[in-house]
């Protein structure tokens, strides 16, 4: 009989990049992914796409009989011969049941590892600008749960010790009895003016810090918006916040950003606005889909040659158009002599993914001005192959028959609408959307659609594209568009959106 094996592993105190290179690499071979709740939901994206993904996140309040089912369905799985990643937050070893887990899966026989994750203690403090230890201040740091009431006398053994020889003291999940905390602290001989933060949702963009001291810090507390899961940091490291917070110093800290481009090309964007703190929200409005059974595409294709030039207006274009060539057993020499132009530096670096370096890259991302850049070239009777999108305008075209040339439109791909649910992007927006991002005219025209033209909703939000083009599409549809990035790449995009907020701090 074959066996599957368990793999605990720890996802980190929820940035999904703090899962350790380990963990990705079981998470990639999984073929069962048990998560907990609080986990970034991102983080699987890195699971192969024919893995069982299963939520078996508890709540507080929870029937303890949940763990069970937890432990009886990782062993189902391991029978069934599957490789099962348990993903929990923060460390398995760390108030994380990791260890109850793996004494159940020893019971049975069942092979497992643990591989360690960043916990909240380190993760969120450091996130936080707080260090644990620092030296003349503090050589020592002490780790608390905080679901217990901590002024039962039978629940602080060793209390007292610990406030005696604690520099600095953690308590975790403790935001529900934050009141009984500090009273204790307070009854054992802490002074009231303890310096002491409250981090909550640590090391994720909507991480929020409170910082007062044991006789304040419940007033600042009823005035904040604070919610679990906390981490509560007390001690004199929490003034050295002051000088070493970096996290909240991020140009967009905090900003929700709403990203529409099609799904297969958001997350490079989404990974450059999580860099700079943003919380990236994707809802594509674009999906990009080949023209099945193109005839008049491989027809194209196997006369490539006798173009002159090949014109590339997308990144789409360019996928469909080689993938469909190297399907047909030809590679990049196939297009010889013709000469390869791109529109954009995105669709430039896209094609030199492909092993092709353009011959001529058009800063100019308007189709219509595409040809002015062609230096010293004589169009009369030249013969050019457009692959090109069905709702492309044709700009390009109409600007190369005017200069005498033979293009040839080649349609290949089609933009339709998603499947995606509106009732999400109304939540999204309700829940408070500082940005909205646009890649193309298609991501505006159908964001609005989605809406069903209500542009009121997006009236809070400032408006960011890429390129007049796509400015001029959300301007004559009625948006204020307030960021244009004047690069067309989506480092461009983030990089306007990122100045924009900068130069409103400085007028503040």
């Amino acid at each position: 009989m074959n066996i599957g094996k368990i793999f605990l592993v720890g996802a980190g105190p929820g940035d999904p990049e703090l899962i350790s290179v380990k963990g990705l690499k079981c998470l990639n071979i999984a073929d069962v992914v048990l998560h907990d709740r609080l986990i970034d939901l991102s983080i699987l994206k890195n699971a192969k796409s024919s893995a069982e993904i299963i939520n078996v996140g508890k709540t507080p309040g929870d029937n303890p009989q949940i763990q069970n089912d937890i432990n009886q369905l990782m062993v189902k799985k391991a029978f069934e011969g599957k490789n099962v990643v348990r993903l929990k937050g923060g460390d398995p070893f760390i108030f994380g049941r990791g260890s109850e887990e793996a004494l159940y899966l020893n019971s049975f026989g069942i092979e497992f590892e643990i591989i360690p994750g960043i916990s909240s203690i380190n993760g969120v403090s450091a996130y936080a600008g707080i260090p644990l230890t620092h030296r003349g201040i503090s050589s020592s740091f002490t780790v608390l749960t905080g679901t217990e009431i901590l002024n039962e006398e039978e629940k602080l053994i060793g209390f007292n010790e610990t406030l005696k020889f604690g520099d600095t003291i953690i308590v975790l999940m403790g935001l529900k009895n934050i009141n009984n905390i500090i009273d204790v602290f307070i009854n054992r001989g802490l002074s009231k003016d303890t310096p002491i933060a409250l981090v909550g949702f640590g090391t994720m963009p909507n991480q929020n810090t409170i910082v007062g001291s044991l006789k304040n810090i419940i007033s600042k507390l009823q005035c904040s918006k604070l919610s679990s899961p906390v981490v509560v940091i007390i001690g004199e490291v929490v003034k050295l916040r002051k000088q070493i917070k970096w996290y909240d110093n991020k140009p967009l800290f905090g900003k929700n950003v709403l990203i529409t481009r099609a799904h297969i090309q958001s997350s490079s964007l989404a990974r450059l606005f999580s860099s700079k703190g943003a919380n990236p929200i994707e809802f594509p409005t674009i999906e990009i889909k080949p023209i099945k059974n193109n005839k008049i595409l491989e027809e194209n294709l196997n006369n490539s040659k006798n173009f002159d030039w090949i014109l590339f207006t997308s990144q789409n274009a360019v996928k469909i158009f080689f993938d469909r060539m190297f399907d047909l057993g030809k590679d990049i020499r196939h297009i010889y002599p013709a000469q390869i132009g791109a529109i954009g530096n995105i669709t430039s670096e896209y094609l030199k993914s492909y092993g092709v370096v353009p011959d001529i890259v058009g800063e100019n991302n308007n189709s219509s001005d595409f040809i002015d850049e062609f230096k010293g070239v004589d169009f009369e009777d030249l013969k050019i192959l457009l692959p090109k999108g069905k709702k492309s305008k044709s700009d390009l075209y109409d600007a190369l028959i005017s200069r005498g040339a033979f293009p040839t439109n080649l349609e290949i791909y089609d933009t339709v609408l998603p499947n995606s649910n509106k009732l999400d992007l109304y939540e999204i927006i309700n829940n408070g959307l500082d940005v909205c991002t646009f890649t193309s005219p298609s991501t505006v025209e159908n964001l609005i659609k989605f809406l069903q033209g209500d542009l009121n909703l997006l009236s809070k939000s400032k408006i960011a594209c890429i390129g007049s083009v796509t400015a001029k599409t959300a301007q004559e549809i009625g948006l204020k568009v307030e960021i244009i990035s004047e690069d067309y790449t989506i480092e461009g995009l983030v990089e306007a959106v990122e100045n924009y907020y900068i130069r409103e701090a400085y007028h503040e």
